[in-house]
């Protein structure tokens, strides 16, 4: 005797591609729902800033805590040495935000000299203007600062 239910329809998931939503039928619903999955995740991946980066809303923060600040370093015509370095290790530890000069003596291009400093002193731009740039290290015991 012939069953009265009705036929099973093969598994099907609407699926987002490029030139619309579209229906994938079987196994190629199932691939399709994996690659839409990893590409969510790779693109969450890209928005999150890696360690080291901050986001446009946490510079935007920490430009607005450190306009009334003044300079506490100022890099001559001495360069980056070892002095400065420590000067400013010194300063992020006591400060977290400092805003650093680079006086026109120093011979240094500005994005390199803050890109060095940064790197040297493992801490983070959160902005150049004109010869004066915003570096941010958030203290490893007691963090004053809290970023967005």
């Amino acid at each position: 005797m012939p069953s009265l239910s009705k036929p099973k329809k093969p598994d099907s998931r609407a699926v987002r591609s490029a030139k619309g939503i579209r229906r994938v039928k079987g196994a190629a619903a199932a691939a399709a729902a994996a690659a839409i999955e990893a590409e969510a995740k790779a693109k969450a991946a890209k928005i999150t800033p890696h360690v080291g980066e901050l986001s446009g809303k946490q510079r935007h923060h920490l430009r607005g805590l450190g306009h009334d600040k003044k300079p506490l370093v100022q890099i001559g015509k001495g360069g980056l040495d070892q002095g400065v370095i420590a000067a400013v290790n010194q300063a992020l530890t006591d400060h977290e935000l400092i805003k650093v000069r680079l006086g026109e003596s120093s011979g240094l291009d500005r994005e390199v000299a803050a890109t060095e400093l940064a790197r040297a002193t493992q801490s983070q731009i959160a902005q150049i203007l004109g010869n004066i740039f915003l570096l941010f290290r958030s203290h490893p015991d007691k963090p004053r600062i809290a970023l967005p």
